[in-house]
């Protein structure tokens, strides 16, 4: 393991015999588009020390609980720092060579990282695990960690993107993947996906194939329009879900402006307190949040996006905390 950077998160001190884990993760060898969801962690690090830890629905439950500092595997820090410059020139020369030897090499990196990710969060677990990103796929080997601990849990997924590519530019383990990895995970029972308007035909045939609950941003917003109220739609919305349930939110699912310098935008979306309203219900509804990520936060290390993703990151501890 490095030497952690990421202490005292939001100023909180370990202040309690089950401290609420939380693990950076800067990874982005997939990125596919626009790169940078590798320094998101740091940032988003030294801007929790600016989020004022009260909040009007659960109270000072972080602050109670207290935060421990999950230090992030070395192999991601290594592999990051030793094959981005071959990511970046690979993705820019891809023309459907599955099988040239940087996608071999960039695969076996890939699965090496999804592995340590996964025994990280294993060892580290004990109800909840909090998690920042880096791009969307660290998201398969953190809930490959926990289905170590938990069995027969849901997955809600707020994103632009269903993520159900088997492989994306030849790669298996993409950010454009994730949620076909976590799918094929036997604890994963059930998956919801909101906010989704940027697919392919075949990823809608796997998610009708596998049974997910995805909630279109055009049919969201179209219910919106014509008087449906969010109450209404976000009860629908959880109620697939079992009694445990782990959240990730990829910041593309929120409208672009909340975090501009995300890899892969979309128009549409969901707007901050759409998301936390949602977040908000699932816990209201009794089930168990078991663990939660934020991840492809991108942006310089004061921008708009970096502040409004590390205020998301806070509202799920919050979440994950609340009694």
């Amino acid at each position: 393991m490095n030497d952690t950077p990421y202490n005292s998160w939001f100023d909180l001190p370990k202040s309690s015999a089950h401290p609420l884990p939380i693990l950076a993760l800067g990874w982005d060898l997939t990125t596919s588009f626009r790169a940078g969801t590798a320094e998101a962690p740091l940032h988003m690090h030294a801007v929790s020390h600016q989020v004022d830890v009260h909040h009007p629905w659960f109270g000072h439950a972080v602050v109670d609980r207290g935060i421990q500092s999950i230090p992030t595997p070395e192999l991601v820090t290594t592999y990051q720092r030793m094959y981005a410059p071959a990511a970046r020139a690979y993705m820019a020369e891809w023309h459907g060579l599955n099988t040239s030897p940087a996608a071999d090499d960039l695969n076996a990196a890939c699965e090496a990282v999804h592995d340590a990710i996964a025994n990280t969060v294993s060892a580290n677990y004990t109800t909840c695990m909090g998690v920042v990103g880096g791009e969307h796929s660290i998201t398969a080997g953190v809930v490959a960690g926990i289905a170590q601990h938990r069995t027969q849990f849901g997955i809600l997924q707020v994103d632009a993107h269903m993520d159900c590519r088997d492989a994306y530019q030849g790669l298996q383990h993409s950010h454009a993947s994730v949620m076909r990895r976590c799918a094929g995970l036997s604890a994963v029972d059930t998956v919801v996906q909101v906010g989704i308007r940027d697919y392919c035909l075949d990823e809608v045939a796997f998610a009708n194939d596998q049974g997910f609950h995805t909630w279109f941003d055009w049919d969201l917003q179209t219910a919106l329009f014509e008087g449906q109220s969010w109450q209404s739609l976000c009860h629908r919305m959880v109620d697939p879900l079992p009694e445990r349930v782990y959240i990730t939110v990829d910041v593309d699912g929120l409208e672009p402006s909340f975090v501009p310098d995300t890899g892969t935008p979309v128009p549409g979306g969901l707007q901050y307190s759409h998301v936390t309203y949602l977040i908000q219900q699932v816990v209201a509804s009794g089930r168990q949040i078991i663990g939660f990520d934020c991840v492809e936060a991108a942006g310089a290390a004061t921008s708009t996006g970096i502040i409004n993703a590390t205020q998301l990151l806070y509202f799920l501890c919050g979440a994950a905390c609340h009694r």
